[in-house]
């Protein structure tokens, strides 16, 4: 088995064997509740499954979730959990392609003996394991290797493409306190941090080293994993929410250390939580996507989407909030197919995240996802985009709180109706020269924004800088693209993608709606083979992916 990413028509794909798959999986937390075989049934290949060195709870916010017994959580290893996770998904699908998310958070028991090892603050009374401790490190490096042995020695070894390190609060690689502050180790290294590159012992500067050492982490994990492997599988993680959560103290603002290292093949993220997912937006994902692919990198969009059957997994107050429930059922159908529209016409990959299980349990929602893999058979198609928005990390290092502008920048210029591409600015003089528009997102000011900025200007693009004081909405972003000549084809707010061979239409609220591409106003869905033309009146959320 050898699998790796490769360019397939201009866009980073997972080949297996030297074969493109199709990227779109399925996971659970609740394997007692999983929905492997619907899944197999629809045509799904890919699936992941989780792994964990300890019983720890997945989440600091809520610690009450541990659906996987510890592989690691005792003296001896216990590998036969691994082999039940594989064969509930091998029963159902015997030719499945599986990469496991690998929680390497070790066992409470382990914080316990080590108390010069931990995070400075946490949550619930409690203190975890801090992210700057070499001893913790080395042991996490000791037990990734014996579990990778395990599985490629094992019967299933052919079935493993890979493997997603996984770590921290929500394995996603932030903090479990919320605050940056790792304690007494990270201390010592910010000093050292701080003598070696002769700078200032400031907040700013600590939050800078604290993402730089968190992606310095998983690229260390990463290495171990691909050596073991000898470069024969595919290794990557949660890391880069630069768009979704670009707050300095949750220490994912050093992606491009990540894109420049040949040790991680692919990243992912959930899409936005902002607004509470509320229907009707668009659900752009977390990361500066069009780096990752600049760079060579897979990106998988965690589509964790909450349906009529999405039920709180415990009575804890943390799952009483709105964004544990989903829509009605026709909203939630719509809502499925938007995301999967989104990651297709994008041209990234996908995994179906069943959190507590059952959330996709109907018959129509099975019959969709079948629809979607033969979709996806043709291959995944790439945007049509005339404009690029472009952030800076380094901004956010200086700014406290939650307040970020690209939220509403992203929010609304997905209900302008023109789509866009998202970079560092790091990768602007790579990529400029491709579009008519670029937009910068400028919260502060940093020298590499402003460089990009004039060098902008000075090609002859149309600018738009938007700073923490401006206020858009989407009116901002239609009035801009009309003046300087980029097609607008619907008046309203809707979320509109074009990308090379599809197009996707999607409305949310009831009323009348415009639409035109390339001078054509009648269209066939994909979906559901109906004849759609404009301008039409429609009554309820509506979902559309048409063929150019």
């Amino acid at each position: 088995m050898v699998s790796q990413v490769k360019f397939v028509d201009g866009l980073p794909t997972l080949c297996v064997n030297g074969e493109a798959v199709t990227e779109m999986a399925y996971i659970t937390y609740n394997t007692k509740n999983n929905r492997y075989a619907d899944f197999a049934k629809a045509g799904v290949k890919l699936y992941s499954v989780n792994l964990n060195f300890s019983e720890a709870p997945i989440g600091e916010r809520a610690p009450v979730l541990v659906f996987q017994k510890g592989i690691f959580e005792n003296d001896e290893p216990d590998f036969s959990i691994v082999d039940e996770n594989f064969d509930e998904i091998l029963s159902v699908c015997p030719d499945a392609l599986i990469f496991p998310r690998v929680n390497t958070n070790l066992s409470l028991r382990w914080e316990r003996e080590h108390p010069d090892e931990l995070c400075e603050h946490g949550m619930n009374g409690r203190t975890r394991f801090s992210l700057a401790s070499d001893v913790w490190a080395q042991e996490v490096k000791e037990k990734l290797i014996a579990l990778i042995d395990y599985i490629e020695n094992s019967r299933y070894a052919e079935n493993v493409i890979g493997y997603q390190i996984a770590g921290e609060n929500t394995e996603e690689w932030l903090p479990f306190e919320d605050y940056g502050f790792y304690g007494k180790r990270a201390k010592e290294k910010f000093l050292k941090y701080c003598a070696e590159k002769n700078i200032e012992k400031n907040e700013e500067n600590y939050f800078r080293f604290a993402s730089e050492m968190t992606a310095q982490r998983i690229l260390e994990f990463a290495t171990v994993a691909k050596e073991k492997l000898e470069d024969k599988k595919i290794i990557g993680a949660f890391y880069g929410y630069t768009v979704g959560c670009p707050h300095r103290a949750q220490c994912h603002l050093a992606l491009n250390k990540l894109l420049q290292s040949d040790r991680i093949d692919f990243l992912c993220s959930p899409l936005t939580y902002v607004h509470g997912r509320e229907p009707g937006l668009d659900p752009y994902p977390m990361v500066p996507i069009d780096s990752l692919k600049l760079h060579g990198k897979l990106y998988f969009s965690e589509n964790d989407i909450r349906t009529h059957h999405s039920r709180p997994p415990s009575a804890h107050p943390h799952y009483s909030v709105k964004i544990w429930f989903g829509p009605n059922r026709d909203v939630s159908l719509e809502q499925i197919k938007l995301n999967f529209c989104r990651a297709f016409t994008h041209g990234h990959g996908m995994w179906w995240f069943d959190m507590w299980g059952g959330w996709y349990d109907d018959a129509e929602f099975m019959q969709t996802f079948a629809k979607m893999q033969k979709i996806c058979k043709k291959g995944m198609d790439r945007k049509s985009s005339e404009v690029a928005l472009f952030t800076d990390e380094n901004c956010y290092f200086s700014l406290k709180g939650h307040k970020n502008k690209i939220w509403s920048v992203c929010n609304e210029l997905g209900l302008s109706g023109v789509i866009y591409d998202i970079f560092l600015a790091s990768d602007f003089e790579k990529v400029c020269d491709r579009y008519r528009a670029c937009i910068f997102v400028e919260p502060t000011k940093t020298q590499l924004l402003s460089d990009c900025i004039r060098k902008a200007y000075e090609k002859g693009k149309a600018v738009m800088v938007v700073t923490d004081e401006d206020e858009v909405t989407y009116r901002t972003f239609k009035d801009f693209f009309a003046d300087n000549g980029i097609a607008v084809p619907t008046n309203e707010k809707a979320v509109v993608y074009k990308s090379e061979k599809h197009i996707v239409f999607y409305a949310h609220k009831k009323g009348g709606y415009d639409f035109a591409s390339d001078g054509r106003e009648s269209f066939v869905d994909l979906f559901t083979g109906e004849e759609i033309s404009f301008p039409r009146k429609i009554n309820k959320t509506t979902c559309w992916l048409f063929e150019k």
